[in-house]
């Protein structure tokens, strides 16, 4: 059975209201929206760790809170994992005692064999005998994430679970959550003020703004309406597109995509002594907007691998920048300057090559 998050909730403290009347479906949702707006107070009602003022938050059948019926499940009985962004382990357990402190708490413990299934998914198994100082940052994040798993939750939710990291280990964190999903058949929430972090995990996000939901839906729907981009700075949006692999050359290293009706592809980089993809298997690749160059014809003797023809559908102006949301059997956002945008006539309708580099891109199997 699935478990179906519902939650219709009102909650206020001086200065600040939060109004949710949203549902979420099994699998990854992204909450995002700037700060202050909500973000963690919503998680923290829906661990118990804050009470609504009003409403009810429902997993399923079961009720973890209501006003009207006057119920309000502890948050150690609720069957929440909550990952927060240090991780929060406890420096005095050795890291296998850490993984099974949260299971003492449920009434069915885990075999050995489900021990050993988190531990290879998040392949930890060097770590077990450490103890929490002696771990890096992402390690610590790995092993909170199966802390929050061996719980048996019902809920999963991650809280800026990247902000402590940089770069290097946020790209060694993002695998192993999207990993944990795919077996999952459960809500799983994640907070992040970083939205490429997001979107390289899901394509579903929440929005919300000062205390309110102001869309919830697929991320290439949101491109399309304006609202999304007075939420994020345009140097953080990113262009997510999964795509099927046509073809696998190992020996320039150069992976071939294909998937859209109008017959062009896409090339991507990879390294071939890592080699794992398939042809006929999806993989997600991702294009920042700045990195995108608009042309009016194609370009012969250049070093852009991809030239992807499409169609402008909308145009937005933004101080100096000019942002193209370009239909090229999928959605590409392109930024320009807006000198260039007006010397190029760039309008509604306006038919566009999308050029980009296959270094500009980032990529992952699906």
């Amino acid at each position: 059975m699935q478990n179906k998050l519902k939650i219709n909730i009102s909650f206020s403290h001086p200065g600040f209201s939060l109004t949710i009347n949203e549902t979420f479906e099994p699998g990854i949702t992204g909450i995002f929206g700037p700060s202050g707006s909500g973000k963690t107070t919503l998680l923290q009602c829906i661990s118990g760790f804050e009470t609504p003022h009003k409403g009810f938050i429902q997993c399923n059948s079961k009720m973890l809170f209501s006003s009207e019926k006057k119920e309000n499940i502890p948050s150690h009985k609720r069957r929440v994992g909550y990952v927060f962004q240090e991780g929060r382990l406890f420096p005095h357990l050795s890291v296998r005692k850490n993984l099974l402190y949260g299971n003492s708490f449920q009434k069915t413990h885990h075999t050995s064999k489900q021990l050993e299934l988190v531990i290879s998914t998040l392949n930890i198994a060097h770590l077990i005998e450490k103890y929490p100082g002696h771990l890096s940052g992402g390690e610590r994040q790995r092993v909170a994430l199966g802390r929050a798993l061996l719980a048996s939750p019902e809920i999963l939710l991650l809280d800026e679970p990247f902000s402590a990291l940089d770069q290097s280990l946020r790209q060694q964190i993002i695998p192993y959550i999207s990993k944990v999903a795919g077996f999952l058949n459960i809500p799983v929430l994640i907070v992040s003020h970083d939205l490429p972090d997001i979107i390289k995990l899901t394509n579903r996000l929440c929005l919300i703004s000062k205390g309110v939901v102001v869309a919830h839906d697929d991320y290439e729907v949101l491109l399309q309406n304006r609202l999304l981009f007075k939420l994020i700075p345009v140097n953080n949006a990113l262009n997510s597109v999964t795509l099927k692999i046509k073809s696998v050359n190992t020996d320039d290293g150069m992976i071939t995509l294909n998937g859209f009706g109008n017959g062009e592809k896409v090339n991507v980089l990879f390294e071939p002594q890592k080699n794992s993809y398939k042809t006929g298997s999806k993989m997600k690749i991702f294009l920042r907007p700045d990195h995108i160059i608009l042309a009016k014809t194609r370009m012969e003797g250049t070093s852009f691998r991809n030239q992807i023809k499409g169609r402008i559908t909308e145009t937005l102006e933004e101080g100096p920048r000019m942002l193209c949301l370009v239909d090229c059997g999928f959605p590409l956002i392109a930024e320009v300057s807006r000198a260039a945008g007006q010397e190029l006539a760039l309008k509604k309708d306006s038919p566009v090559y999308c050029l980009f580099k296959t270094l500009s891109l980032d990529a992952m199997p699906v």
